[in-house]
């Protein structure tokens, strides 16, 4: 069996790996979906879809009541690729997949921003306290639904605004490695060390609490564990769900500012980047797929490779500071201060 090197692999694999930076994801923002409510025509839940698709995919949840965005409502089924119905084991989903292009095109006819693949997933460590007791909010608290006001609206705000949250798993490894207090009194090291198995770059450090049957306070803090250092913070009071209602849009509000993409076809420049590390094909295969899913690099092209080293030249749009923001969030890529180029990650 003949054995390529890392150097040849690119060889084989640039026709593939150069050009123009497009990839499959996880998270499709470009994806509704829509709870079935009885007596919905199916034009309603197209509308709907379409409705949800451009919030995610602009950032803006206000996009919809531009005039333009009405108009566009006309050519729904030429922007609509397919589109399905899915039973879950609550609700009906209406499920319409809508082309990439054509949206991008509409919302930049709108002025709006690109939002797209760079998603962070963030991981919420929330304390709810109320008549029978205080605890910290684990995955499994939310999938069996122990309280379904805190459970759907959870799941909404994911599909409304296109964010990945996290909720920690509260087996034996968490609950030796954190505490209620350290939750309530912020002690973010402990924090950041309980995180680290979850592999993400930022954490909420959420206090829900009950004032009466109605009214309910909630107070957190959006912590980022790479750059060791708080990103919002706020106390709201008001119905449960409205209460993480807005913590979460105020979320998906920052990741939209720091990440979504203006595009302006004057402003593309070309920036040198460094990645070491890659030494398998799968870890080249991975590399493709990180760099193709990031919205802010138009092209890339891979300039040389030498001792796992990576040099690449990438054209971005929309920004040096999105396109340094979405690299900072990326689990496979550890800066090297050390060095003195600029852009020099260890692949890891």
């Amino acid at each position: 069996m003949k054995l390529f090197s890392v150097k040849q692999l690119f060889l084989i694999l640039i026709v593939i790996f150069c050009g123009s930076a497009t990839g499959s994801q996880l998270s499709n923002p470009y994806q509704g979906k829509i709870v079935v409510r009885q007596g919905q025509e199916e034009s309603t839940l197209k509308i709907l879809a379409l409705q949800q698709v451009f919030v995610k995919v602009s950032g803006n949840k206000e996009v919809n009541h531009l005039p333009g965005s009405k108009l566009s409502l006309k050519d729904i089924n030429a922007m609509l690729a397919q589109f399905s119905y899915y039973k879950g084991k609550k609700h009906t989903y209406f499920i319409a997949n809508f082309d990439e292009q054509k949206i991008n095109r509409v919302l930049s006819s709108l002025q709006q921003p690109i939002w797209g693949k760079t998603r962070p997933t963030t991981l919420i460590w929330l304390i709810k306290t109320d008549q029978s007791g205080r605890l910290l909010v684990s995955d499994s608290y939310l999938q069996r639904r122990a309280d379904s006001t805190l459970s759907e609206t959870i799941q909404q705000e994911q599909l409304a605004r296109g964010i990945p949250l996290q909720f920690p798993l509260m087996d034996l490894e968490d609950n030796l490695a954190i505490s209620l207090s350290d939750v309530s009194g912020r002690f973010y090291n402990i924090l950041a060390r309980a995180s680290t198995r979850y592999q993400v770059a930022n954490i909420v450090s959420a206090d829900l609490r009950q004032i009466n049957a109605t009214q309910w306070q909630l107070s957190w803090q959006l912590f980022s564990t790479s750059k060791n250092k708080v990103l919002l913070s706020s106390v709201k009071k008001g119905e449960k769900a409205e209460v993480i209602q807005q913590m979460l849009d105020a979320i998906s509000d920052y990741y939209a500012r720091q990440y979504a993409i203006l595009e302006n076809t004057d402003e593309k420049f070309y920036q040198r980047i460094y990645i070491k590390g890659i030494n398998s094909l799968t870890r080249l295969t991975k590399m493709h797929q990180l760099l193709s899913d990031m919205p802010s690099i138009s092209s890339y092209q891979i300039l040389s490779v030498k001792h796992n080293l990576v040099s690449l030249k990438v054209k971005i749009k929309g920004g040096l500071q999105s396109f340094a923001n979405a690299f900072a969030i990326q689990p496979h890529l550890r800066p090297m201060p050390a060095e003195s180029k600029p852009f020099y990650f260890d692949w890891h």
